[in-house]
């Protein structure tokens, strides 16, 4: 059997007691499994769409178990374009398990993560990048990528993509002309006009795909690794910053063994902060030395590093790894207590104080500034949120500069065409208008039960 044309239902709350607890049931039999265990005075096969209905949610006995509200949405004016009951009840978890349990004896069977969602793409209710925003919407962390998903959801991201398709699409047809039609009737092809064509197009695919890098880099959270030899003040950095304890602080060297990692919002962005060991060559025991080597490692992965070093220490002793590496750097000097900082701690290093918490604006100002300069800087413009979408993008790009090669060096109408067209079906996989059926399961094994 098709488990497309299955009636499905799931809760749309989180399991545990509550308020309200919201079951959503999608299909040919939605509204007649619904009427099993919902009863009121108008029938629910007869209400009207997008009408809400208080009645009594009964056992098999009918018995009333619970008093609760029903919405009818008809086809194919409902959120999958099938027929929908929502039921909106009281939120105990038993309640929502009798009624679950019931609606699988009548022949509902559970939905899949996502299966709501993709039921509104495959029935023309959401484009592909539009249902993908739902998931993006959800999950959002910052302002920003919330108002990036609900762009997105508006339609504005396909509008975006849909323009660079029609403008491939002339550039076909005028290749088209020449490969279709005898010399004597059609111009020569005029190469300097396809190739400005073409070059145009990058020139705005490039913009889309670094837009697009720094919000996905944004959806992901930014690292921000903290560094330092042993006893420069990382802990209480980070604790500082969090504003509550997470990290055990010790004067003694080379407690902190490990990474340790904690979510921070810092202004609108979301980073994750990384406290590492502190760093140093010589008295490491090895369970010391393997938490160091992890710094080292982690280094290469960060996005923002943090270095801190003590009044006592010299400047010059930042291990080479961390200058080289190709990310923002902030250098701070921490114990900065009542010392004349303008002899000890010269330019770009900032001077702290932890303990007093002595310049903390001024590296969260700096923080900030670095991390909006790695992102959007909280722009609201629809652009790709996941990888699947630019990496489609990324091989438009590929197969656009092929083409741009290929004019130059004096090729065959048809094989600039094949790139081009290439390209155009890539931004077909981005927009939903190619799909196949593995890369649908993919995208919506994301979603939640219910969503």
């Amino acid at each position: 059997m098709n488990r497309e044309y299955d009636t499905i239902a799931a809760p749309l709350t989180l399991r545990g007691e509550a308020a309200v607890s919201l079951i959503r049931i999608s299909g040919e039999d939605a509204i007649s499994s619904a009427s099993e265990l919902f009863r009121c005075r108008t029938p629910l096969d007869s209400a009207p769409s997008h009408h809400v209905l208080f009645g009594d949610i009964v056992d098999s006995q009918g018995h009333c178990l619970d008093r609760a509200l029903a919405t009818v949405f008809k086809a194919p004016s409902s959120y999958t374009g099938e027929d929908v009951v929502e039921l909106s009840l009281h939120g105990s978890p038993l309640l929502t398990d009798i009624i679950m349990n019931r609606l699988q004896e009548k022949g509902v069977r559970m939905a899949d993560p996502g299966e709501f969602t993709r039921r509104a793409f495959v029935n023309g209710k959401l484009t592909l990048l539009e249902a993908e925003a739902v998931a993006d919407l959800i999950s959002a962390k910052t302002p920003a990528l919330l108002s990036k998903a609900a762009a997105v959801l508006k339609g504005e991201l396909d509008k975006k993509l849909h323009g660079l398709t029609r403008r491939l699409t002339h550039i076909l047809g005028r290749l088209n002309l020449s490969i279709d039609f005898d010399e004597e009737y059609i111009a020569d092809t005029h190469w300097a006009d396809i190739e400005k064509e073409i070059k145009d197009l990058l020139t705005d695919i490039e913009q889309e795909i670094a837009d697009s890098q720094k919000a996905i880099r944004e959806k992901n959270g930014l690292h921000l690794l903290i560094l330092g030899p042993p006893n420069a003040g990382k802990s209480s950095l980070m604790n500082a910053l969090l504003g509550h304890e997470r990290v055990l602080v010790s004067e003694t060297p080379g407690t902190t063994r490990d990474y340790v990692t904690e979510p921070f919002l810092l202004e609108g962005h979301y980073l994750t902060l990384i406290d590492t060991a502190g760093l140093r060559d010589a008295g490491a025991m090895e369970i010391e030395r393997k938490g160091i080597e992890k710094a080292r490692a982690l280094s290469g992965k960060a996005d923002l590093i943090i270095y801190m070093l003590t009044p006592d220490t010299p400047l010059i002793d930042v291990p080479s790894f961390v200058r080289e590496a190709e990310v923002p750097l902030i250098f701070v000097v921490n114990k900065c207590d009542g010392i004349n900082e303008e002899k000890v701690v010269p330019s770009p290093w900032i001077p702290l104080s932890v303990h007093t918490e002595k310049n903390m604006e001024e590296l969260k100002t700096r923080l900030a500034l670095e991390a909006s300069r790695l992102t959007s800087g909280g722009g609201s413009g629809a652009v790709l949120l996941n990888r699947r979408q630019l990496d489609h993008l990324i091989r438009a790009r590929s197969l656009l500069k092929q083409a741009v090669e290929a004019a130059r060096e004096g090729a065959f109408e048809e094989i600039v065409s094949d790139f081009i067209r290439s390209g155009a079906e890539e931004l077909e996989m981005i927009t939903g208008n190619r799909v196949v059926e593995e890369m649908l399961n993919h995208i919506f094994s994301r979603f939640c039960i219910g969503k």
